[in-house]
């Protein structure tokens, strides 16, 4: 099963971009202080297809939930330096896992961060990025998300 198809990978690669400005606006971050390497952002999706390659080598493709695939692209975009933010006035080093969980929860599970209960939402991201989840992890925790959201 090949889940990232040079389309999808062009696709994710222009949500991923949408979902930052987005981002970026919400926290009224200066457009001039934000860097995106398009670079970084590729071989980021690489490891994504060979992760999830990786995956369905070992398992049953069907045993495959979207949570799963969120999981992945999710921690494979958050250790990559796609987005770099230059500020003196305030640290934004949380916002790379911002936007790969935002990406994910959007456009692989069709919802709406922002809709989250803001305590869970909060707790994702923080033990995402100031903890250690892997993509696993971060798999059941979408399908959990998933799974008791509307």
């Amino acid at each position: 099963m090949d889940i990232l198809t040079d389309d999808n990978i062009e696709l994710l690669i222009e949500k991923y971009l949408d979902v930052t400005v987005q981002i970026i606006n919400q926290y009224n971050i200066k457009h001039e202080n934000v860097h995106i390497s398009k670079h970084s952002l590729q071989s980021a999706l690489i490891e994504v297809k060979k992760d999830i390659d990786n995956m369905i080598s070992r398992r049953n493709d069907s045993d495959f939930t979207a949570g799963k695939y969120a999981g992945v692209i999710t921690y494979r975009l958050s250790k990559w330096n796609i987005v770099s933010i230059c500020s003196d006035e305030q640290d934004y080093s949380i916002v790379s896992y911002i936007i790969a969980v935002a990406v994910s929860y959007k456009h692989l599970l069709n919802k709406d961060i922002s809709k989250l209960k803001p305590h869970i939402r909060k707790e994702l991201i923080y033990v995402f990025a100031r903890r250690h989840m892997n993509q696993e992890t971060l798999g059941i925790c979408f399908d959990l998300i998933d799974s008791y959201s509307d």
